[in-house]
């Protein structure tokens, strides 16, 4: 039997924690982060990689490679295909790295603030920096691409961006960052999936396979494991691991919940565009 008594006093206990808080910190400290200096240099170096690899791809495909797919595509075409190959990227480099860092070190809410090293805080640092030097290119990219993308995008990109330079804020947040940087993951079946359309495999056998490994990968990933993970995370920071500011709380509680939201949103449309499509196959068959 539920002792309505007792869960009223624990909702009750957290409100006090939050409130008092609230009360006791200081709302600018909470955002500042000195640490994130340290690895400037790796992050505008990734800027500039993920930056190069997509100037440089329309002169592979167009006079190096020749590729006869891409050279049917619009101007607007060429672009998007250039930034699928840069995401592509991104996903294969980060997905790899923080799997092994997670598998390596645990996961987060099996350690104490003491149990880390600087070998390990520094690792998961510079994954990040990889990733802020991608969102920061995305960014821009997003921003250029605004009429044909739309606002989501570019939302998607400046609270990526932003949440994971507040990791700095405090190691455990970077371990954290190890679990949600998976999320790219599904990226690369996403983009798999993709680029076999624009090769004129649109139903085959193959793509068949990679649609429905992108579906188990974004949902088991972004939506299902995502969203658990992202409560615990900030239960832990906000009533149980003071690891930074409860403002700084706040806002990641705020830009996760965009973030979430977003997630589920293209979730849905992914699920209504199977459907579409396979009512579209039968009716040709």
């Amino acid at each position: 039997m539920i002792n309505w008594s007792s869960i009223q006093l624990t909702i009750d206990d957290h409100i006090n924690i939050l409130l008092d808080r609230l009360k006791k910190e200081d709302f600018l400290d909470g955002f500042i982060v000195p640490k994130i200096k340290d690895y400037f240099i790796y992050i505008f170096s990734f800027f500039a990689f993920f930056s190069i690899v997509y100037l440089s791809l329309d002169t592979i495909f167009k006079k190096i490679w020749k590729n006869k797919h891409y050279l049917k595509l619009s101007n607007y075409g060429r672009a998007d295909w250039n930034s699928r190959i840069v995401a592509f990227t991104h996903a294969i480099i980060i997905s790899p790295f923080c799997v092994s860092l997670v598998c390596k070190y645990g996961f987060p809410w099996n350690k104490t603030e003491n149990d880390y090293n600087e070998q390990e805080i520094d690792l998961y640092y510079k994954a990040i920096s990889i990733s802020l030097g991608y969102f920061l290119w995305d960014i821009f990219y997003s921003i250029s691409d605004y009429k044909k993308g739309g606002i989501g995008f570019i939302i998607h990109g400046i609270c990526a961006f932003i949440i994971y330079i507040f990791t700095f804020k405090n190691h455990v947040l970077g371990h954290y960052s190890m679990i949600y940087l998976n999320y790219e993951i599904s990226t690369i079946f996403l983009n798999i999936y993709w680029t076999l359309d624009k090769l004129e495999l649109s139903g085959s056998a193959l793509q068949m396979v990679v649609a429905v490994l992108l579906m188990i990968t974004f949902f088991s990933v972004r939506v299902a494991f995502g969203t658990i993970t992202l409560s615990r995370l900030l239960y832990d920071i906000i009533f149980q691991r003071r690891v930074c500011s409860v403002y700084l709380c706040l806002y990641f509680f705020i830009n996760i919940l965009v973030m979430q939201a977003l997630n589920f949103y293209w979730f849905y449309i992914m699920i209504q565009c199977k459907f579409n499509y396979f009512n579209i196959y039968n009716d040709l068959n």
